[in-house]
């Protein structure tokens, strides 16, 4: 801006100075064409100011432009961000049904409901001493059951399920395993009973492509999802390890 206003006094200043005689001297011979050099001059110069501004004004336009894209590509990338990021409800959920679904609570109920039906006998006089309680005592206790051959799970961390999130029935669950007769492997399928469907469309990143392969995009239209080829689990530890993910087909 500092060129620009010495551009614009130098303008202001040429008619002045032009107009201006030096003391004493001579009369010099006017011409037509002195009044028009200097109008073409000034002219000239307002033009070359004009430009001058304008290339000042359309770099400051530009960079702008550069800034508003720039933020609006980084706003765009945190909203994706934001949006595959699972919401805290759907985080309560994943934590219910590990829970439910846990091999222990179903004893831990069974035990709190045995204590409830003592406590109401002993509170209404029902309650009777044990005439066998030695018999009681050498009988062997009760024996878990063995595992069986089919099973199911909620949906996998990473490369492997959970062996917590094991379940006997089908509630509240995803997949459903079948146990090879080894022990140590099983083939896994998607199922749609346990859980809403939209749910499952909701959630496809962490229920459904950690252990799936897709033959087709999903959308809110699905009514089922169906296992092409299983997929193959292998049990380390409390682990069942992801050694071959399922094919599934939206429909």
């Amino acid at each position: 801006m500092k060129y620009a206003q010495l551009i614009l006094f130098s303008l202001l200043s040429l008619p002045v100075l032009a107009q201006t005689k030096p003391t004493g001297a001579e009369p010099v011979a006017t011409s037509s064409m002195v009044p028009g050099f200097w109008t073409l001059l000034l002219l000239a110069l307002v033009i070359g100011l004009g430009v001058y501004l304008f290339w000042i004004v359309q770099g400051k336009l530009n960079r702008y432009r550069h800034e508003i894209e720039a933020l609006k590509t980084r706003f765009s990338a945190h909203l994706t961000q934001v949006a595959l990021q699972p919401g805290t409800n759907d985080i309560k959920k994943q934590v219910e049904m590990l829970v439910a679904n846990h091999p222990k609570w179903g004893d831990t109920q069974e035990e709190i409901n045995a204590l409830i039906t003592r406590l109401e006998s002993l509170e209404t006089g029902d309650a009777r001493p044990d005439p066998t309680p030695q018999r009681q005592e050498s009988m062997p206790k009760k024996e878990k059951r063995p595992q069986t051959e089919t099973f199911y799970m909620t949906f996998p961390v990473g490369n492997y399920f959970p062996i917590t999130a094991k379940s006997e029935t089908r509630d509240n669950t995803i997949y459903k395993f079948k146990v090879r007769p080894n022990k140590t492997e099983a083939d896994f399928e998607v199922h749609t009973a346990g859980a809403p469907m939209q749910e499952l469309i909701g959630m496809v990143q962490t229920y459904i492509k950690p252990a799936c392969d897709e033959e087709n995009m999903a959308s809110q239209q699905v009514r089922t999802i169906v296992t092409s080829q299983p997929g193959l689990a292998v049990l380390e530890g409390d682990k069942w390890i992801i050694k071959k993910k399922a094919l599934i087909r939206y429909e």
